[in-house]
């Protein structure tokens, strides 16, 4: 059987280098784990053009339409794939293929910058999701609790599967250590929503009070403005930033002591915090 992906931005919209993220891992891994199973897939998703790649094994396909509309987007991934598996929900336009599957990665409208007016039509467009597919994937029960609360007669249209960590790569390791120094890391997106600005504010207030403490920044590439706006802090003496792939993330976790989940909101069953309790660190 062939499957059809639909994940946003698993490369980038030139398609010349991979996404770093949460979603992106779990992107990945369900690859994986769909292959293992003897199915064919293959990914379609945002482009500047229409492009073709192949990573890994798998095709690839960006949608050049996305710059005008998302809704072509979904129309051409759902014309020209018989079984569809939408890799977050409420991709706008909100509507799905018949007797497909939908991936919510959480609540992610628990913040005040979304007022009643706009929970309340989050929480419709949820609903309109459900009814239109035959399965809903959550990676973790607040969502699933949500929609209890809500829609009661659509909460069995959901599965909860928690996120999960491979502990075969991420697992604690002995670390030589050349100096004394307690290693802080920040493994994560930098966003608003993953509380970058808090973690750097604390950062900076600890370096000025201790002499034995480091500061690791483990950071995406995704918007490199983003990177260039966080160079002043990242120059500070005292702070080393990290550019790892997906695969070099246990030994960015082992170099650490402590690591700093600063999440504001939108979060579901956080990667960053399995990873790094598999690798036996504080958080």
């Amino acid at each position: 059987m062939k499957l059809g992906f639909f994940v946003p931005n698993l490369l980038s919209w030139s398609g010349n280098k991979l996404v770093v993220g949460g979603l992106e891992r779990y992107a990945w891994a369900l690859i994986d784990v769909v292959r293992e199973l003897g199915w064919e897939i293959e990914v379609h998703q945002n482009g500047e053009k229409d492009w073709e790649h192949e990573v890994n094994g798998v095709k690839i396909f960006g949608h050049g339409v996305a710059r005008f509309s998302l809704e072509a987007v979904v129309e051409e991934i759902n014309s020209c794939c018989d079984n569809v598996l939408y890799g977050s929900l409420l991709q706008n336009p909100r509507y799905y293929k018949e007797k497909s599957i939908i991936i919510s990665h959480g609540v992610w409208w628990d913040h005040r910058v979304y007022d009643l007016e706009k929970r309340k039509k989050v929480i419709n467009d949820c609903g309109d999701a459900l009814r239109q597919v035959r399965l809903m994937i959550s990676c973790d029960y607040n969502f699933l609790n949500v929609i209890r609360a809500f829609l009661p007669e659509l909460a069995l249209k959901i599965k909860v599967i928690p996120n999960f960590v491979d502990l075969d790569c991420f697992k604690a390791v002995k670390q030589e250590r050349s100096n004394h120094k307690v290693s802080i890391l920040y493994p994560r997106r930098i966003d608003f929503c993953r509380g970058t600005h808090l973690f750097i504010e604390m950062a900076d207030s600890l370096l000025r009070q201790k002499k034995n403490i480091e500061i690791l920044m483990a950071l995406d590439r995704n918007h490199p403005e983003k990177n260039n706006q966080l160079k002043p802090f990242l120059q500070k003496t005292g702070v080393k930033e990290i550019n790892a792939g997906l695969e070099e993330m246990p030994g960015v976790y082992q170099q650490a002591d402590i690591v700093v989940i600063p999440s504001i909101y939108s979060e579901g069953t956080s990667f960053s915090c399995l990873e790094a309790m598999g690798c036996g660190k504080a958080i």
